[in-house]
């Protein structure tokens, strides 16, 4: 009898009237994988039927977000994604999927750098003006999921459109998917199109996630109120119910967010807060695309994909890792008054013999952050960076590939103080809501023609996640880095 073949029957004994239908898939699971770490497709689709069979035990137990969607209907990228958690290496209609169970150290390479990539692109009629024809918002995306392929850090990549739910694009290539974004197809495919319930949208996406997955949201974030309803009571609820979603998918799983502002010329009906048509023919308008992933994910996606080569126009990163890897070093000449020295041991992070010149006295760390995806704009903002007791920071320029002392690194900071004294400092960088957010946000869009380059409800939707974030952690660190210094 073939392997496949036990397995279903020992699940059918093992399933009927059990206690605890989630412990005993666990256990069926397990003593599938125990021999060689491997799946065959007989025996996902075997695993696939038991879970099916199961459905109404399963939607009563704990795990039933493991394997259903909203609509309680199996949910295949939830079963795969368990499944590769679990420690399988298998493949579903030709696509290998890898795990860190896998038996061979390559498995274990693909793990820690390939993930699977749900692209989920809302289909709202409000989307329709990005698709209309040949647009910038169709060739920025087809080029960024390309790049995500040739650059090997996919081991897949799933299609869906979205409004108020989720529809799947079965067996789409990427090629494919681009060439029939139009909206003839949106409309085709259906949904609730014309309510844009982002907070709704947003949770659907993140129920999603796995692991070993990036989410990918492409949408307008205009949020669509119902007729009647106030505008700003709205905007509220809606930032509530953004954090409650955020905040309870944080606790489950941690992941970090980015979030790309794109432009894009738009040639179709704009529909405002009082679903009112404002016919735009070729205008440019702001369109966004999130990135929910681990924290490792999102770094290997940033070192490898550079966002000024697809139209981004400003940046957002939240994320409740502290970052410990930051390379930085004191400068001997940069920012200087006074006089001081490098301590032989730790030169990189300690001054010895300091001494002010007419009470003042002045350095410069050289520090490396291009692996944190921030704008230069947020970063050489001196509010985002957290007081440090009886110094002040006095400017913050990017590094001078002239300069030899900079090579290796993007950012000089200067700092000052009117009171020398040995001491142990800490340069804090925190997490905050960048300007540009407030710059782009309006809560009045009846004359969008005015303010074409302003998003609707955007400062509500963003202080949603970020509330989300902080409720995590507090503090709101990005990375910390001490310094000491001895007179």
């Amino acid at each position: 009898m073939k392997k496949n073949t036990l397995l279903f029957c020992t699940l059918l004994l093992v399933l009927s009237g059990c206690a605890n239908p989630c412990q005993e898939i666990d256990k069926a699971i397990n003593a599938a994988l125990r021999s060689d770490k491997k799946l065959t497709q007989a025996e996902y689709q075997t695993l696939k039927a038991l879970v099916v069979q199961n459905k109404d035990d399963l939607l009563e137990s704990d795990c039933k977000n493991r394997f259903f969607d909203a609509q309680n209907g199996l949910d295949e990228q939830k079963l795969s994604g368990y499944l590769v958690e679990k420690g399988s290496y298998f493949s579903i209609d030709g696509l290998d999927i890898f795990s860190g169970g896998s038996a061979s150290n390559e498995g274990n390479k693909l793990v820690k750098n390939k993930f699977i990539f749900n692209v989920y692109l809302e289909n709202s009629a409000s989307i329709d003006g990005f698709v209309n024809g040949v647009t910038d918002f169709e060739s920025d995306i087809y080029g960024l999921l390309s790049k995500i392929q040739n650059r090997e850090l996919s081991q897949a990549m799933h299609f869906f459109y979205i409004n108020s739910v989720v529809i799947p694009q079965q067996n789409a290539s990427l090629k494919s998917f681009i060439q029939h974004i139009e909206p003839n197809d949106f409309r085709a495919k259906g949904g609730k199109r014309m309510a844009s319930d982002i907070g709704e949208v947003m949770r659907l996406v993140l129920e999603q996630r796995t692991e070993n997955s990036v989410q990918i949201l492409i949408s307008d974030c205009v949020f669509s109120p119902e007729k009647g309803k106030n505008a700003t009571d709205y905007l509220q609820q809606q930032q509530t119910d953004i954090e409650n979603n955020f905040t309870a998918q944080l606790k489950k799983m941690p992941f970090d967010t980015q979030l790309w502002q794109m432009q894009s010329n738009f040639k179709g009906i704009y529909y405002d807060k009082d679903n009112a048509k404002t016919n735009l023919n070729n205008k440019q308008r702001p369109y966004y695309i999130w990135f929910f992933g681990s924290n490792n994910a999102l770094q290997q996606f940033n070192k490898q994909i550079d966002k000024a080569n697809f139209n981004a126009q400003n940046t957002c990163y939240l994320t409740n890792e502290n970052n410990t890897q930051i390379d930085y070093k004191i400068l001997m000449k940069d920012g200087k008054i006074g006089d001081f020295d490098l301590d032989k041991s730790t030169p990189k992070t300690k001054i010895t013999n300091a001494e002010a010149n007419q009470n003042l006295f002045g350095f410069a760390i050289a520090l490396n952050v291009q692996n944190l995806p921030l704008d230069d704009q947020y970063l050489q903002n001196i509010a985002n960076y957290k007081p440090i007791p009886n110094f002040e920071i006095t400017a913050i320029d990017l590094a001078n590939p002239q300069n030899p002392s900079h090579n290796g690194y993007t950012h000089i900071i200067k700092l000052q103080t009117e009171k020398l004294k040995s001491q142990q400092i800490e340069l804090t960088a925190q997490q905050k809501i960048p300007l540009w957010i407030a710059q782009k946000h309006t809560e009045n869009d009846t004359k969008i023609n005015t303010q074409l380059s302003k998003t609707f409800g955007l400062q509500y939707l963003i202080t949603g996640v970020y509330e989300a974030y902080k409720n995590q952690n507090d503090t709101q660190t990005l990375f910390t880095l001490p310094i000491e210094i001895k007179n």
